[in-house]
């Protein structure tokens, strides 16, 4: 819970997803293992496994690992989904998160059919976001399309990490 407070209030969603602030540790571990079972998922929601990174007993970010991709997520989202919390930017800790975020994934089998044996994961990021991109890229990150979300009208980029 000490990680959430590295989070202001309107982007704690970006810590946990759907905790609540009347929940506890134990209901928030029970919602993220739920989460991954895909039990009590509301209908816009996807299986999906949430990881920690931790550095000196500290979490400095997280990185969400969806299963598979609905409509929403097949435009935006994808498959990979990770942040670094504020003061813990700019020090590498992300392309870290992301390159085991990735192992994991291939790991676990998640990813569309790509060219010959490969496998592709599919992630986006604001185009604004320019730190997001440019570790989405050293992660071998193909750039497919830059694009106006229907929804929110943001920029959006749209990459694709292939892995055998």
């Amino acid at each position: 819970m000490e990680g959430m407070t590295h989070w202001s209030v309107d982007d704690r969603e970006w810590y946990t997803f759907r905790w609540s602030p009347s929940e506890g540790y134990q209901a928030m571990l029970q919602q993220l293992s739920d989460d991954e079972k895909g039990v009590g998922l509301p209908a816009e929601y996807v299986p999906a496994t949430m990881f920690y990174g931790f550095v000196n007993g500290r979490i400095v970010g997280r990185l969400h690992l969806r299963h598979r991709l609905n409509d929403a997520l097949a435009v935006r989202g994808g498959h990979i989904g990770y942040a670094v919390a504020p003061p813990y930017r700019g020090r590498g800790y992300a392309c870290e998160i992301l390159k085991l975020g990735i192992q994991e994934a291939k790991s676990a089998g998640v990813g569309e059919p790509g060219l010959g044996v490969k496998t592709r994961l599919l992630l986006t990021c604001a185009d604004l976001n320019v730190g997001s991109w440019k570790v989405i890229e050293r992660c071998r990150g193909n750039l497919e399309s830059v694009f106006d979300d229907e929804k929110t009208g943001e920029r959006v980029r749209r990459y694709w990490i292939e892995h055998p």
